[in-house]
């Protein structure tokens, strides 16, 4: 497969609280047919494992490996018989990676789950489904290394759809399945941990009130390890709000992204909620033309980086990018594009304080679709946000995020003196489990700390220049 650089593309920058942060790169992976890049994750040695489909004579998992300069490393397609497109992705302990997606054979289809050597080489992959038609739009690994499944079940003709969701063990063995509710069509979009391996399900409920008007409301689902619905909730609305993410808060509860749609063009929204399902705010983004969300994250100072697409025509599309700080107030926003079809379908963060987004272009690159890879610079906001350099300190480690965790969480430190950073994590009790080195001297940096192999708890982690320390309490659910 082969790779172009962009070299020169339209940002639109609009009137922001914040500065932006700059362009690092840009790069395009084109070939024969159309490839699209759908779902992207930081990789254990800082590069980027960017997934997606192509579109030839019929459609194949694409899985894409880059160092952190974007340049390709390695390319993979997975031909499961049929027409496939991946929609999430996880890299596991061992560097080899687990992709989630849809497979559609004529009129039905089945969710897929594919396991995959540190190469890309395929070790398993198996398929699921319970009614027609299956789309598979989430995939979290819990804490036994087992793997949920997360979409929608639909029966032939669209006449009802619900929540369908999908546990199987580390060979991809089903430990069960469940729908839930079956009232008319709800469709799952997102997926989140919650406290004892329990998760939250997002997405939408189609509704028809009294005088036979649909609407589209958020709806949201939280399921026990064992599967079955601790409940489920709706958010009575108006209009026809349609969920596509959802993220653990910072300070409690949960925040969800989607987009609003009315007659004049659509908007994104964010929620937030607590874990009752008490809304604690709303807030709207009303921009000319139509915008529709398609991923988010938590930043590292607890906000919100949200990303789709932004349509003033038939034929022009941006990939977008939403920036808000913990109460979703709007700091920045950004648009990418070249007069075509451009799109943006996933972002993360890079490890260095900055992003990356993914998704595909019909503007740039070989011609026809290729997927899209777009780094930037670190955020002022996650800085601004997380440290302030007039205090006498010589260094900072900030508040880790996600905490609560999960799975994972990342921390940020800022580093004023002049020898090497060292961390460690203890427990409780004060012993130590971890211990090492930081790579980065002099400057602001992040680490990850991965929960595999600690029970559920509180921890502490240290980071140390010289004689000054510097220490974060973490809460560990499983």
């Amino acid at each position: 497969m082969k790779l172009l650089c962009v070299l020169v593309f339209s940002l639109i920058i609009f009137d922001n609280v914040w500065a932006q942060p700059d362009t690092l790169w840009t790069r395009t992976y084109g070939g024969d047919g159309d490839q699209h890049g759908t779902v992207v994750i930081s990789t254990q040695d800082n590069g980027f494992a960017m997934a997606g489909g192509t579109e030839n004579d019929d459609g194949d998992f694409l899985l894409i490996l880059t160092d952190e300069a974007g340049d390709e490393l390695w390319s993979k397609t997975y031909d499961f018989d049929g027409n496939e497109f991946c929609t999430a992705i996880i890299q596991i302990d061992d560097g080899g990676f687990v992709l989630g997606g849809i497979t559609w054979q004529g009129e039905e289809s089945e969710y897929v789950l594919l396991r995959t050597d540190a190469a890309g080489e395929e070790i398993w992959s198996h398929t699921y489904g319970r009614y027609e038609i299956n789309e598979c739009y989430a995939l979290a690994e819990t804490d036994s290394g087992a793997y949920v499944l997360a979409g929608s079940t639909i029966t032939e003709g669209y006449e009802h759809a619900n929540f369908y969701a999908v546990k199987v063990d580390s060979t991809g063995e089903t430990l069960w399945e469940w729908t839930y509710n079956r009232d008319y069509k709800q469709y799952c979009y997102g997926i989140a941990p919650a406290a004892y391996d329990a998760f939250m399900l997002i997405g939408y409920s189609v509704n028809i009130d009294d005088d036979y008007n649909q609407r589209c409301d958020p709806f949201i689902v939280k399921v026990a390890q064992s599967g079955r619905a601790f409940f489920q909730y709706k958010f009575p609305t108006d209009s026809w709000d349609l969920c596509t993410g959802i993220v653990k808060s910072n300070g409690g509860g949960y925040t969800i992204s989607g987009f609003s749609v009315a007659d004049q063009g659509s908007d994104f929204f964010l929620m937030s909620i607590t874990d009752d399902m008490e809304v604690l705010w709303r807030q709207d983004y009303q921009m000319d033309g139509y915008e529709y969300s398609q991923s988010m994250i938590g930043t590292l100072e607890g906000g919100f980086a949200v990303v789709g697409n932004s349509s003033s025509g038939m034929n022009e599309e941006n990939g977008y990018v939403l920036r808000t700080d913990c109460d979703g107030e709007k700091l920045w926003d950004l648009e990418f594009g070249g007069g075509s079809r451009d799109e943006f379908w996933d972002v993360t963060l890079d490890g260095e304080g900055g992003y990356a987004f993914t998704g595909y272009t019909y503007s740039f690159g070989e011609g026809g679709s290729d997927a899209w890879l777009i780094r930037t610079r670190e955020d002022p906001v996650s800085v601004g946000g997380a440290f302030n350099p007039s205090q006498p300190i010589e260094i900072v480690l900030a508040s880790a995020y996600p905490n609560p965790f999960n799975s994972q969480t990342i921390l940020k430190y800022s580093s004023g003196g002049k020898t090497p950073v060292e961390y460690s994590l203890s427990d409780i009790s004060g012993r130590m489990l971890r211990q090492g080195i930081l790579p980065s001297r002099n400057r602001t940096g992040t680490f990850q700390i991965n929960g595999e192999g600690l029970n559920a708890g509180m921890y502490f982690v240290s980071v140390k220049n010289g004689s000054e320390t510097a220490t974060v309490k973490l809460c560990l659910v499983k």
